[in-house]
């Protein structure tokens, strides 16, 4: 996957120990380029790489530096539509096949607006020497990962949050309305990490930095746009053709690709569309648990239908062993980091890449929280703003505090009741599905302990608000769908 560091410095120049730092900042992250390693800096900037080679194996090391010596980049990701733009920057003098000297190449001749003509997944950071300027950048979906560390002196940044903790007067200190954002929604919205001081850049945004400070700007933004022309029958085979489509711009590789195979309908159609385009050779890993919900019988009949080498795994009875270790890597708790670290383990002894169905429940609507946000759609609509702000908020905010003091088996009706209470406010019907419980108080007296209970709070819910619309207009699916693409 490769992983990424460097600093830049405003005023002053780079200190006498910066080359050591470079490499402490590099090697911390050495599991995500065990394939080689490199460096560049001068007075004013460092950037460090770690190398995992997937594409142009002989040529394509970095940090990779234009002809002239005048741009230099490290980048993580793979650019989908490289081929297409080599050959709209014909004259560019090309010295290898790497998808990364393409980002050279577009800079040189767009300017720091091409990331908009990116298609694929990727962080990266350019430096431009004749200008002295940094520029930071992070794909639209923000697949690939860039964490960001700032004060008056230096901006630093890095694949992962722990390149940035070695660095001089930065310290391991938690974010404590994260953290509260995070036990509310189980991620942390927005820009903001666990860790005080470290911020991510956002999707879809690139930021420039040079002597007279930093600029953010957004070069991706996806809107709602309905189509109406369109039949149910003619979306059926636009949703084959853009699958198909995305399969095969993700099969650029010089090295064998691999896919988790759940045998549910997404990774099965992934495995599908690859036996479509003729690969010759599909490699598929499965994960199970021991349990009647083990999903490793379908996947066995979705391996054999389309004939793939298949490496089915059943997890260690004992899977919390390797927690500190698994938390060590990503560093922000996740629900399913345990199968993710064994089931990537697993795939690491065959391949270097693995294609995955991820985020298909996402796209099309299937979490059951979305039947709820469907029929509920029309009593959002019809809901006037004044019986909202008057009756029904007031009377949210007392079935709170009442069902503090019954029986936990009542909940889900104190939850159905909130959820009445809602109608005609969006954006609170969707954290209380999401089980938001910020907004109520004793939920904290639960949880916290007096350290966090003595903190004021923002709501969690507040990263919510922004999406939803309200009135005869508003729906209510349509805009949580926009949510989760763009959170």
């Amino acid at each position: 996957m490769c992983g990424i560091a460097g600093f830049f410095h405003f005023g002053g120049t780079t200190p006498g120990d910066a080359s050591a730092l470079l490499a402490r900042m590099a090697s911390i992250m050495a599991h995500r380029g065990p394939d080689g390693e490199g460096f560049y800096l001068d007075d004013k900037v460092g950037l460090a790489h770690r190398r995992l080679s997937i594409i142009d194996l002989d040529t394509g090391a970095q940090p990779m530096s234009s002809p002239d010596g005048r741009l230099h980049v490290v980048f993580n990701g793979e650019i989908y539509n490289h081929l297409d733009l080599r050959n709209e920057l014909g004259g560019f003098p090309f010295r290898t096949r790497s998808d990364t000297e393409v980002l050279l190449a577009a800079y040189d001749r767009w300017g720091a607006d091409f990331p908009g003509r990116l298609n694929g997944i990727f962080a990266f950071a350019l430096w431009d020497a004749a200008l002295r300027r940094l520029i930071l950048c992070r794909d639209p979906f923000g697949v690939k990962p860039l964490h960001i560390h700032a004060n008056g002196a230096r901006l630093a940044f890095a694949s992962e949050i722990k390149s940035l903790l070695v660095l001089p007067g930065v310290r391991p200190q938690v974010n404590r309305q994260a953290l509260h954002d995070f036990m509310n929604v189980r991620y942390v919205p927005g820009t903001a990490t666990l860790f005080a001081g470290i911020q991510r850049l956002e999707p879809g945004h690139l930021l420039v930095a040079d002597e007279s400070g930093t600029k953010k700007l957004r070069y991706f933004d996806l809107r709602p746009a309905p189509v109406e022309a369109v039949d149910e029958a003619q979306w059926c085979e636009r949703i084959v053709d853009a699958s198909r489509t995305a399969v095969k711009r993700q099969l650029m590789s010089d090295v064998p690709l691999g896919v988790y195979l759940s045998g549910g309908m997404d990774s099965s159609t992934i495995v599908a569309m690859m036996r479509d385009l003729g690969v010759p050779e599909i490699m598929t890993f499965s994960l199970g648990f021991n349990e009647p919900t083990d999903e490793l019988d379908d996947a066995a009949v979705v391996a054999e239908h389309f004939g793939t080498r298949h490496f089915p795994m059943i997890i260690d009875p004992k899977p919390l062993q390797l927690m500190d270790e698994v938390l060590w890597h990503v560093e922000e708790p996740q629900v399913n980091m345990l199968q993710g670290y064994y089931i990537a383990k697993h795939a690491s002894r065959h391949v270097k890449v693995v294609l995955g169905g991820l985020g298909g429940d996402e796209l099309f609507a299937g979490y059951i929280n979305n039947i709820y946000l469907k029929y509920a759609a029309p009593w959002h609509r019809l809901t006037p703003g004044a019986l909202q702000r008057t009756i029904l908020a007031p009377l949210s905010r007392a079935v709170y505090r009442t069902g503090a003091r019954l029986d936990l088996k009542w909940d889900e009706y104190r939850r159905g009741i909130q959820l009445l209470c809602a109608s005609g406010a969006p954006a609170r019907y969707y954290s209380i599905l999401r089980n938001v419980w910020d907004h109520d108080p004793e939920a904290a007296r639960t949880l916290y302990g007096e350290r966090m209970l003595s903190m004021p709070f923002e709501p969690a819910g507040r990263h919510f608000e922004p999406f939803f619309r309200t009135g005869p207009r508003s729906d209510i699916l349509g805009d949580s769908l926009w949510l989760e693409l763009n959170s």
